[in-house]
């Protein structure tokens, strides 16, 4: 919630999550806002990656966004207090944040509505990514920008990074168990299709490169088919535009 949180006190005028598990909570999400708030006010640095090493894409410049510039601080706690009021009060009228699941998001979002849509180390673990996909194109305003940062490494399921992708589909249904998630081991080159045929233009690619030390004998049924490239690229980050003009409609500058 904290990017969204960051977009709203940046004078975006709404902000909607799809979450599978309701992982938010009002309390810490407080704090958070209270944290951002200081940190807007001071125009302070981004957190670089000394400070979160993992964290991902790397940027050429950790400074307070000059476009942003440092916000009047009236401005800034009236935008804080509109926040908060929604966080407390996620039923009151026209709320500038809207949390939904993938089951009742369809019903809520309205085509054509959003500027822009963003995850981070989100989609390696959604399994119909296809239904991802199409639906941010339904929602993305013609000109709209999509943002991913995607991780394809096994989070820890195999000993090697990307030996997930040597297990059988039964087995692998046995690791699962009954989570309602973990990863869906799909491989960059999967996403990159699956944008393209959803509609998108894939407008900058930036991969994450590993060694791979397994061999094509190693792959499971499944993954046989996977290249050199796929094998290779442990994350990838990567922004996508829905065809047509860009009409801004929720964030001004």
């Amino acid at each position: 919630m904290g990017i969204g949180l960051s977009a709203l006190l940046a004078s975006a005028k709404k902000y909607i999550a799809v979450d599978v598990v309701k992982y938010a909570n009002v309390e810490s999400n407080l704090k958070i806002l209270d944290k951002l708030v200081t940190l807007f006010s001071a125009c302070s640095r981004i957190p670089d990656s000394k400070e979160f090493p993992k964290v991902k894409p790397f940027l050429d410049n950790y400074d307070f966004p000059k476009w942003l510039s440092c916000p009047d601080k009236s401005d800034l706690n009236q935008r804080a207090k509109n926040i908060a009021h929604t966080l407390l009060y996620p039923d009151a009228p026209e709320p500038i944040i809207s949390y939904y699941s993938p089951e009742t998001a369809e019903n809520h979002i309205a085509d054509n509505s959003v500027d822009f849509i963003f995850s981070q180390a989100v989609l390696e673990h959604v399994d119909k990514l296809e239904w991802v996909y199409g639906n941010c194109y339904k929602w993305l305003v013609p000109g709209g920008i999509m943002s991913h940062q995607i991780d394809f490494k096994s989070h820890g399921m195999s000993l090697e990074w990307n030996g997930h992708w040597t297990y059988s589909s039964f087995l692998w249904r046995m690791i699962k168990g009954r989570r309602p998630y973990l990863i869906n081991r799909q491989p960059c080159s999967t996403h990159m299709r699956l944008m393209r045929e959803a509609g998108f233009e894939i407008l900058s690619i930036e991969r994450h490169r590993r060694t791979s030390r397994l061999k094509p004998a190693q792959l499971s049924h499944d993954f046989y088919h996977l290249d050199a490239d796929d094998l290779t690229t442990a994350g990838v980050y990567v922004i996508a535009k829905k065809p047509g003009p860009r009409i801004p409609q929720t964030i001004q500058r």
